[in-house]
């Protein structure tokens, strides 16, 4: 699996806004962070042949459990955040590579609650983007 040439040319596009940018810790400069971290497994997913939508809700899932989301704590203030990041967490726990059926339940009960992931779907939309561009400069070479 080609980790490297989607997540530098993810890097490199994040850097043209801010030069400070890494997908990198910026403690050793080795290992990805968070950010790194979920573009990466966006890519594992779909090497193993998981659908296209289905990485996405998955990877969605991960930025969930892990992410600081300033919508979610809008919405439903610390309790309502921590709700969302500790119920995303205890679903990939359960399963790792959770059914659609599974992530359709737990957005019925993020709508019933007024949740909305926004900040954690903004960096999906991030990562999605820079695959895309990644996916047909690759078919134009």
């Amino acid at each position: 699996v080609d980790i490297w040439t989607p997540m530098t040319a993810f890097n490199e596009a994040q850097q043209k806004i801010n030069p400070k940018f890494s997908v990198v810790s910026n403690q050793e400069r080795v290992h990805p962070d968070d950010r790194g971290g979920y573009f990466m497994a966006q890519q594992i997913l779909l090497a193993q042949g998981v659908d296209r939508n289905h990485a996405a809700a998955v990877t969605l899932l991960h930025l969930i459990a892990r992410v600081e989301d300033t919508n979610l704590l809008h919405r439903g203030g610390p309790k309502g955040a921590a709700w969302a990041k500790e119920t995303a967490a205890d679903l990939l726990e359960r399963e790792p590579l959770p059914s659609l059926e599974s992530i359709s339940a737990l957005d019925a009960e993020f709508i019933r609650r007024n949740l909305s992931p926004g900040g954690c779907a903004d960096l999906l939309a991030a990562t999605l983007f820079i695959d895309s561009i990644d996916n047909t400069t690759q078919k134009e070479t």
